[in-house]
């Protein structure tokens, strides 16, 4: 209970401590708050223009310790209602299905490390993935057709034939796109080999192609079909680990 009033930014002080009343107080239910009595001004607590309540209109220990159990179920229940997690089946494959997803992307390569939030849309031969600096604003746009992949940041472009020549050129760091639009869905890309180990419900927990490593850690429900939320992917010692936080199918 402390940590979610610490969370939703509520006093943690019990809240017997927190309010004052007009009128005494009972001595076993509070014997251990010693505090000068405190006298609310006129029309505190209580509408304008009426009178001073009586007795019978103040809240008791027992109703207080009620209301603030009805509280906390309040926004317990709306903390859950927000949740971004959502349990959809994966696509068949992203060749025929539209997707996307935000989330978040850490790297580490030759020492160094570097990490933004994602936003990465697909449709049908086209991709595009936003690079976001903390605070939401697009720090690099990477947008790939059948043309071939461009990459904006610091309001320059550059344009190569595929995502990896020009994400290591540009950004330091390979971007495998070819095969992601699949393994961000748990599934081997297309037109290649695999080495695939599952999990007894299924799911795959290491996936081996291209000379790429991905080890998936969680999963958005216990089903085979189920969408990833959490992987990493090693080559060569490159390493990114994507965390998911919101699918769209």
């Amino acid at each position: 209970m402390l940590r979610l009033c610490n969370f939703l930014g509520i006093n943690s002080t019990p809240l017997a401590a927190q309010f004052f009343f007009v009128g005494r107080v009972s001595t076993r239910s509070f014997a251990s708050i010693r505090q000068p009595r405190r006298v609310a001004p006129k029309g505190f607590l209580y509408p304008l223009g009426k009178t001073r309540p009586t007795k019978s209109h103040l809240l008791n220990p027992s109703q207080l310790a009620a209301g603030c159990f009805v509280l906390t179920l309040l926004l317990l229940t709306g903390c859950a209602s927000t949740s971004k997690v959502t349990l959809q089946s994966r696509p068949a494959s992203p060749e025929t299905s539209a997707y996307a997803f935000n989330g978040r992307v850490v790297t580490k390569h030759d020492g160094e490390r570097s990490s933004a939030g994602v936003r990465w849309t697909h449709k049908g031969v086209e991709d595009e993935i936003l690079l976001l600096a903390p605070l939401g604003q697009t720090v690099a746009r990477i947008y790939s057709d059948a043309q071939g992949v461009l990459l904006e940041t610091s309001g320059k472009k550059y344009f190569e034939q595929d995502a990896e020549t020009l994400t290591e050129r540009v950004l330091g760091w390979h971007l495998p796109l070819s095969g992601m639009r699949y393994w961000v869905l748990a599934l081997p890309a297309a037109g290649g080999g695999a080495d695939v180990e599952r999990a007894e419900n299924g799911q795959i927990k290491v996936l081996r192609q291209d000379g790429w490593e991905i080890n998936y850690t969680r999963y958005a429900a216990e089903s085979a079909d189920s969408l990833p939320l959490r992987m990493t992917l090693q080559r060569n010692g490159m390493e990114m680990l994507l965390l998911i936080d919101e699918w769209e199918i």
